[in-house]
């Protein structure tokens, strides 16, 4: 009898041993991406010596995720998802319970430890508390929908929360905080500069707020109902290419970085004239891409299909290109330029070519610096300045704000404060810029101090939008920016010049900035220039109601067939008046 019990004990044992080591079960790991954590958890389940699994991914609201492979085979697990690009190889550790490997997906490869689970993970046990759960809103961005989804949940009577921006491919986004009181909801990102603040209506389960964002404030939704992507709507964006289409790279020798592009040429080959793409201000990909619209892809569809030769390039630091966008100043990017023109001039295809820079915005600031330092046959600016910039600036802001409707005393008190900072740090240029920065913070606080509380509530969080205010103003471009002139330059091009504008361009002021260019041009003794205000074209180069950027997601049109037809028909012709 003795006997009979000891073995019945081990036997118990030994089936509890077994258990414990099958990597059948729940097993939770945490993923460290770009500084926020992901939980990532796993149901692994066998049958008949086949494995199958499903995988949940708590913080982006996403469960029961089917896998289409997984083994286990010499203690190594291997979890595929071939529509995720995913492919979890890992090994497993019965002494201590748990499995450790590689989570890849894409270009990533992140270490992993899974650790097995006592309870179960479902939705329904992350919390019961009233805004736990996923919340999803859509902000109206200048006419383009941007969908935003919460993860909030609850431990230990502490609420937390992460973010998607699923139209951004941005997913599992820290938070700072999250903070329920009085059905009042406040969610925080200090990275990010954002800040959500609403009502929790019970009733109808419904978070009614606003989204704040760099001085932005934005009406926001947040219903448990996910948003479906809308399709946007560009017709001019070519889907076949009748052309020769080369993927380039080429230096700039002086910044120690390379720059990386596409080459569009006629598929017979003959061409007699190559332009080089400069796009404007901030980081730009070599299609000049905004809110759906790609007006240098059109551009240069257009152009090529029609005998030109285009050379567009993502700037420095963006897409394939290398280098920092952050720390480079108009000048810095003028020499970017200057390397397309040189990479062109070094190939055997473009020996004899006519070569020309077309810029849009500041590339309109840029190709009569370029035109100055090198060889050029020709410029092209298409909403080029043609004014200082800190009256440039002055001028947009003031038409931008009337265009959407802000009250004139509003309009006011930001053209005066605006000029007071302008002139701080058009004085201070060998300032360092910590000092500068100081210097800015004190005068914004001032000029805040003078606000009703209706607009310091607006604004949201005073702190945080003078330390992006003072982030904005003092970074090495706008300092640069501010104190730029293209007089010098403009009054120095004697090469051919076309230079368009739009009626309705907000950001560049047609009359001001054509009269710029053409006063300048007439300093330099250019008798082969033209200048066009086009009627109802915005600073895109969209026929457009009001010019407002708030149009420009909204509207179909990329880039209008009048002004393409404009810069083919001067581009063709320029040589031969």
């Amino acid at each position: 009898m003795i006997n009979r019990i000891l073995t019945l004990a081990i036997f118990a044992i030994s089936t509890m041993q077994l258990i414990g080591q099958s990597v059948v079960g729940d097993w939770e790991g945490k993923l460290e991406v770009q500084g926020n954590s992901l939980t990532i958890i796993f149901h692994i389940s066998e049958s008949d010596g086949v494995y199958a699994s499903t995988m949940d991914s708590p913080n982006q609201g996403a469960f029961d995720i089917k896998m289409d492979a997984t083994t286990f085979q010499d203690q190594t697990l291997t979890i595929k998802n071939a529509q995720m690009s995913m492919e979890t190889i890992a090994t497993f550790d019965p002494s201590k319970d748990e499995i450790s490997g590689k989570f890849n997906q894409g270009p990533m490869s992140l270490p992993i430890t899974l650790k097995r689970m006592e309870e179960k993970f479902t939705k329904e046990n992350l919390s019961n508390h009233p805004i736990a759960g996923d919340w999803n809103g859509a902000l109206d961005i200048m006419g383009t929908q941007l969908r935003l989804v919460f993860h909030v949940s609850e431990e230990n009577d502490e609420l937390t929360s992460t973010m998607d921006s699923p139209d951004q491919g941005a997913f599992g986004l820290a938070t700072d905080a999250t903070t329920f009181e009085d059905n009042k909801v406040e969610i925080e990102a200090k990275a990010m500069g954002i800040k959500v603040q609403g009502e929790f209506d019970a009733e109808t389960d419904v978070i009614e707020g606003k989204f704040y964002q760099g001085g932005q404030v934005i009406p926001l939704k947040l219903t448990r109902e996910k948003i479906e992507k809308k399709e946007v709507k560009r017709p001019q964006e070519p889907s076949t290419f009748d052309y020769k289409v080369e993927d380039v790279k080429f230096e700039n020798k002086e910044g120690g970085h390379s720059l990386a592009g596409t080459l569009t040429i006629p598929e017979n080959g003959k061409f007699e004239k190559v332009v080089v793409l400069v796009s404007g201000s901030g980081p730009q990909d070599r299609n000049e891409e905004l809110l759906g619209h790609k007006p240098f892809l059109v551009l240069s569809d257009y152009l090529t299909k029609n005998g030109v030769a285009v050379l567009r390039y993502d700037d420095r630091g963006v897409g394939e290109s290398t280098g920092d966008f952050g720390s480079a100043t108009s000048m810095d990017l003028a020499e970017d330029a200057m390397a397309a023109v040189t990479y062109l001039r070094g190939r055997s295809d473009m020996k004899g070519k006519k070569i020309g820079v077309m810029g849009h915005s500041e590339g309109g600031l840029i190709a009569p610096v370029v035109a100055t330092k090198m060889p050029l046959d020709f410029i092209v600016l298409l909403a080029g300045p043609g004014i200082d910039s800190d009256e440039l600036l002055l001028e947009q802001t003031e038409a931008i704000s009337r265009a959407n409707e802000v009250d004139e005393e509003t309009i006011q008190f930001s053209k005066q404060a605006s000029k007071l900072i302008f002139t701080m740090i058009k004085e201070n240029k060998e300032m360092p810029t910590d000092e500068l920065k100081a210097a800015i913070e004190v005068q914004l606080r001032k000029e805040f101090a003078k606000l009703t509380e209706e607009q310091i509530k607006e604004i949201g969080d005073i702190e945080k939008e003078v330390e992006n205010q003072v982030n904005a103003v003092t970074q090495p471009w706008f300092r640069y920016f501010l104190g730029f002139s293209p007089a010098p330059y403009l009054s120095k091009v004697t090469i051919p010049v076309l230079a368009i504008n739009g009626s309705n361009d907000l950001q560049v002021l047609a009359d001001s900035n054509l009269k710029g260019i053409e006063e300048n041009l007439k300093k330099a003794g250019n008798k082969n220039y033209q200048i066009e205000k086009l009627e109802g074209l915005n600073h895109l180069f969209q026929q457009s109601e009001t010019g407002s950027p708030n149009e420009y997601g909204t509207i179909e049109e990329t880039f209008n067939q009048e002004a393409l037809d404009l810069v083919l028909n001067w581009i063709e012709s320029f040589d031969k008046k």
